[in-house]
Parts: structure tokens; sequence; C-alpha cells
């Protein structure tokens, strides 16, 4: 069955300004659900002159994405962890505790519909083919 963890919580607002912080526990989380990386981690910094500031981390995995959304000024995070495959809400759950010591935290199981994967062995990122033109052609 799916498993969609989704996680709302307050830190400091030093964890949740880190962009190492986010990097590292993308990279914990599919590591500890025993995910494959598809692209990523990516995080974006919304700004300073944003009204809300924060980051938003991301990565893509072979069986859908993890994310993590942040708010430093309300120091406010919410985590949206989505796969087709099984995983341990647990361990998610610990993970959250111990990466960013949350004063706060409100958690709840998504319930999706059930999938049946087909097994691959190698799946690889979608990439974009640029033409490049030739000298002499147009």
């Amino acid at each position: 069955m799916p498993t969609h963890f989704v996680v709302d919580f307050r830190a400091e607002i030093e964890l949740l300004e880190s962009k190492d912080v986010l990097t590292k526990f993308l990279l914990d989380a599919i590591k500890l659900a025993e995910m494959e990386l598809l692209a990523g981690p990516y995080i974006w910094d919304t700004g300073f002159d944003d009204p809300n500031p924060g980051l938003t981390g991301f990565v893509a995995i072979t069986t859908s994405h993890f994310a993590i959304h942040t708010f430093v000024n309300q120091g406010q995070a919410y985590v949206d962890l989505f796969s087709c495959k099984e995983f341990n809400l647990d361990q998610m759950a610990e993970l959250i505790n111990v990466t960013f010591r949350p004063s706060e935290v409100h958690h709840q199981e998504v319930a999706r519909a059930p999938i049946t994967l087909a097994h691959r062995d190698n799946i690889t990122p979608y990439r974009p083919r640029v033409q490049v033109p030739r000298k002499g052609r147009e």
C-alpha cells in the first residue's frame, strides 16, 4: 500500500533556515526508508524579501517524492513523505525528532489507493534532448 506521511512541526529557526540541515534530512530519509534517489536534493530559498521567508527542499525517488517546507519567521515546517513503496512511519517520526528537535508535532498518515508495482532494475531520470544546430545548418 502506498505510504503518505504528513508532518507539521515547530522548531528552532536556526535549524529551519539551514540548507545543510534540510539536505541531510532528505538524504537520511531516503536511506532510512531504503528508497532510491532519482533526482535532487534540491533546496530553494524563498528570499529575505518574501513576507514568509523559508526553504523548500525536495527529492524525487523512484517511487515518488519527499519534500519539506519551512517558514522561519513562524518557526514552522511541513513535511510530505510519499512513496508507493511502504516505509516505517515511526522511524521517519524519530528522524524528524532527532534532526529538528521539534517543540510541537502533528502528523498523520494519508490513506492512498493500493497499487501493484512492477520491478525494474534500472530507472533512468528523464533528460530532455537538446538539439544543437550544426555549423552551416539553420
